[in-house]
């Protein structure tokens, strides 16, 4: 993988060159993690489609009380198009900033749901 030229990028970050709204969206990572069989410094989070949002599950969260929650894990493989346990395997500082990225459209999700 071609490491020149990387930007550190997060959600909304105008410090970075970031704008709103702009995608895809570039996440250094501080620990390298497999994805498809090799390392990986980096993911690429692109805008998820209406395909993408509209067939995510739902879970219901634990304790019967029938909360949903969003499923933030399969979102950001999608998003990232990696499988979901490379997101898993992300470490807590990078785990962070992907949520940076994916929480505004998960709660814009369980909005939609009447959530």
């Amino acid at each position: 993988m071609n490491n020149e030229n990387k930007t550190v990028v997060v959600a909304d970050d105008k410090a970075h060159g970031n704008q709103v709204g702009a995608w895809p969206k570039r996440i250094d990572l501080s620990k390298p993690v497999e994805a498809h069989g090799e390392q990986i410094t980096q993911l690429v989070l692109h805008e998820p489609t209406g395909g993408d949002l509209m067939k995510l599950p739902f879970i219901v969260a634990d304790g019967g009380d029938k909360a949903i929650e969003p499923p933030l894990v399969l979102l950001s493989s999608k998003m990232a198009k990696v499988p979901p346990s490379t997101i898993e395997s992300l470490c807590s500082d990078d785990t962070f900033k992907v949520m940076k990225v994916v929480n505004p459209l998960a709660a814009q999700w369980m909005e939609a749901l009447g959530g």
